[in-house]
Parts: structure tokens; C-alpha cells; sequence
């Protein structure tokens, strides 16, 4: 559902207070965000919501 909170299991949710933008996050994490059988994850853990694993309709593509 749009909106809802992602999880991926090892990793907490504890936000950083402030972003410094100069850091770039996404680009140093987005290569390992990928489609694996139709499920979208990081690192080959998937991403949850409370609804269950997140899918994709392109297999085994990245994340961007």
C-alpha cells in the first residue's frame, strides 16, 4: 500500500536526525537494491511492510 513503512530484517529503524546532503546515501546503497524472483530487496534481504514482502513486476531488475 502506498504509504507504508518498509522494513528489512538486520536493520533497525532509527532515523539519522539530520541528513547531510552532501553524503549522497542513496547513490552508495542504491547498487545493492535489486529485484530477486519478483521481490525487491537489499543486500538479499527483502523489504516488508505489515502487508507482507514488496514485489516488483520486472524480475531480477535494480532498484533506482
Amino acid at each position: 500500500m502506498i504509504g507504508s513503512r518498509i522494513m528489512v530484517d538486520g536493520y533497525d529503524r532509527a532515523p539519522m536526525e539530520q541528513i547531510n546532503p552532501k553524503k549522497k546515501i542513496f547513490e552508495r546503497i542504491a547498487p545493492d537494491m535489486r529485484v530477486s524472483n519478483s521481490v525487491c530487496g537489499y543486500k538479499g534481504m527483502a523489504f516488508k511492510t505489515a502487508a507482507g514482502p514488496v514485489t516488483a513486476t520486472i524480475p531480477n531488475a535494480s532498484i533506482a
